[in-house]
Parts: C-alpha cells; sequence; structure tokens
C-alpha cells in the first residue's frame, strides 16, 4: 500500500464575538434603624455654702437737741346752742287691772223681841 501523507490543516480565522455587559441594577440601600444611647445625667453635689462672717457697723446715736416749744394762742370757738326739739310724746296705752269683788260676808241679824199685843 502507498504511504498516507496528511493533508495539511489551515486553522480558520476566529473572529470573537462582541461583548455586552450586562446591565447592573444597584440593590436598594436599607439604612439601619438607630437607636440613641439613653443618657444618664451625672448626679449633681452642689457645692456647700460657707457665709461670709458678718462684723456689724458700729452705732453712734446723733445728739438729740429739742426745739423750743411756744404755745399757740387759745382761742375758743364761739358756742352756738342747737335748737331743741321736743320730742313728741305717745301716752302709753292705759290697761285697766281686773277687779276681783271683796267677798261679802253678811251681818249677823238678830231678832227683835216680840212683844204681844
Amino acid at each position: 500500500p502507498a504511504p498516507i501523507t496528511p493533508a495539511p490543516i489551515t486553522p480558520a480565522p476566529v473572529t470573537p464575538a462582541p461583548i455586552t455587559p450586562a446591565p447592573v441594577t444597584p440593590a436598594p440601600i436599607t439604612p439601619a434603624p438607630i437607636t440613641p444611647a439613653p443618657i444618664t445625667p451625672a448626679p449633681i453635689t452642689p457645692a456647700p455654702i460657707t457665709p461670709a462672717p458678718v462684723t456689724p457697723a458700729p452705732i453712734t446715736p446723733a445728739p438729740i437737741t429739742p426745739a423750743p416749744v411756744t404755745p399757740a394762742p387759745i382761742t375758743p370757738a364761739p358756742v352756738t346752742p342747737a335748737p331743741i326739739t321736743p320730742a313728741p310724746i305717745t301716752p302709753a296705752p292705759i290697761t285697766p287691772a281686773p277687779i276681783t269683788p271683796a267677798p261679802i260676808t253678811p251681818a249677823p241679824v238678830t231678832p227683835a223681841p216680840i212683844t204681844p199685843a
């Protein structure tokens, strides 16, 4: 048999397909809820109050000089007597006292002596 000589292989030119990137849709962003931390006020300790010492000022009384007194002349005011209006007199009602008759005591009767005719 005759020897077999394979035919040369010429590869076909390769044209790469165009690459179209897929559209990108960003995922929605949901913010996490914010919980504020509790605020604990610090305890307030008032500072002690120390009153300042009070020194009273010395009191010096002023000298008292009495003023001269001149009595005013006294002029009596004229006296006008007020008119006297007599009050009306209303007689009190007269209520007669009840009359109680005195008991009648008959005098003792002494019969006259009978002288026959």
